[in-house]
């Protein structure tokens, strides 16, 4: 049976991980289409609004945030599966130990909610600003010539170092909410670990808790512990995903150009007329001027430049 064990985890393991990320890349195929199909329908007036180094960033970095997103809800089911196991499993044991930990886990639960909003808003600048930098990129990229030419590479470069130093304030205050995320777990995590350890002593001592027992709860609690840090980690993953994929949804909320504009005017049977067109490329050199034009209703015209 240990045999049959092995074989099913060197197999299956390998196995579920290939058909998921397959499953994965699928998705991201497909979300990549409806993006650019979604990008054809949009007027011509969101690409006058929108910087294409922006519109870059939405459709490579954003879109990349749904695979991480795919990728750590795998890891955040496992997580909860592993906490919900561990917890029934100490309760057995020692149904004081098992309050406790249970107890610890709303505890968890509770910290990391706390952090979770703040996080993702974070993350959301961290987008945005990252997207303003591409555009400054992109403008660089684009202009390179004139900006030799002219002498500007100072003021683009000190442009891009304000933009860079943005973005990094935005990326530190990201990582001090990380690293508070980090503590708090890992004093719950230390409480639960090394508090039922030195309680666990105490109950052997005054020989309330057989000293095996003790040791399978300490281990139980251990692997609680490892549970409780790797759902923080896949919650800051989370909040970093979503980030991105909030900003997709926000291109989604756009309104689509009509596939046909209703405009006011006369009748059909009146057709077409005007009378003293002008037209020019420049304002002293007119092209066209007093240009009279009358086309009958169901008549057929050529017009020829």
């Amino acid at each position: 049976s240990t045999t049959a064990t092995i074989l099913i985890g060197a197999i299956g393991l390998p196995l579920s991980n290939y058909l998921l990320n397959r499953k994965v890349e699928a998705i991201m195929k497909d979300i990549r289409i409806r993006i650019f199909r979604f990008l054809q329908k949009l007027p011509v007036s969101y690409f006058e609004r929108k910087h294409s180094g922006d519109m870059l960033s939405m459709i490579n970095k954003d879109t990349e945030s749904y695979r991480s997103f795919l990728n750590t809800i795998s890891q955040f089911t496992g997580s909860i599966f592993s906490i919900g196991l561990l917890i029934p499993y100490l309760l057995i044991l020692d149904w004081r130990f098992g309050l406790i930990a249970f107890g610890m886990g709303f505890v968890t639960a509770f910290v990391n909610i706390k952090f979770v909003f703040p996080m993702r808003e974070r993350s959301k600048e961290i987008h945005k600003k990252t997207a303003v930098l591409a555009e400054e990129i992109t403008e660089n990229v684009t202009g390179f010539g004139v900006i030799k030419m002219y002498a500007l590479k100072a003021r683009f470069l000190e442009r891009y170092q304000a933009k860079m130093d943005a973005l990094l304030k935005e990326q530190k205050l990201f990582v001090r909410l990380e690293a508070y995320l980090y503590s708090a777990n890992g004093l719950i995590g230390w409480i639960n670990s090394g508090g039922l350890s030195v309680l666990g002593c105490l109950f052997v001592l005054r020989g309330t808790m057989t000293p095996g027992t003790l040791v399978g709860t300490v281990f139980i609690a251990g692997n609680l512990t490892w549970g409780m840090s790797s759902l923080s980690g896949t919650i800051t993953a989370v909040q970093k995903a979503f980030a991105g994929t909030d900003r997709l949804f926000e291109l989604f909320q756009e309104a689509v150009e009509p596939e046909r504009y209703e405009t006011p005017g006369a009748a059909v049977e009146s057709g077409i007329a005007f009378s003293k067109a002008l037209f020019s490329y420049s304002d002293n050199m007119p092209t066209l001027e007093e240009l009279n034009i009358r086309i009958k209703a169901a008549s057929k015209d050529i017009a020829i430049d």
